[in-house]
């Protein structure tokens, strides 16, 4: 038995086709590629499926999918910033450690909004 890659997808078996009752069709989690996209790429697909049928909701139904599309969007955007903010702590050393730590720190907080929101302290001051 020949073994799978690992970013091979497990729908199709890498074919990039799925059978059903109508006959062959393209793979929808592979978009017929037959391998795994990034999960951030499979994310985005994911939240653009479910804008386009929230088109046809109706009323509160429409108003709360529109509403949670908007905030994970707005919640991927802050911990891909934190993320960049960590990996720049990774590379600095000293004193610019620790403003790089309040800024991941603000980040994260943009996310949670545990406590009020304060900016972090800008560029070249310590």
């Amino acid at each position: 038995m020949p073994e799978i890659e690992p970013d091979t997808c497990l729908t199709c078996l890498g074919s990039g086709e799925i059978s059903n009752e109508r006959g062959l069709s393209r793979c929808p989690d592979c978009d017929g590629q037959g391998k795994l996209r990034s999960l951030f790429t499979r994310n985005e697909q994911r939240l653009r499926q479910i804008e386009q049928r929230n088109t046809r909701l109706s009323g509160e139904a429409a108003q709360d999918a529109q509403w949670l599309v908007g905030e994970l969007r707005r919640y991927r955007v802050v911990l891909f910033e934190a993320m960049t903010a960590a990996q720049e702590l990774g590379e600095k050393e000293g004193s610019e450690e620790q403003r790089l730590l309040h800024r991941i720190q603000f980040e994260a907080n943009e996310v949670l909004g545990i406590y009020p929101p304060v900016n972090p302290e800008p560029e070249g001051q310590s």
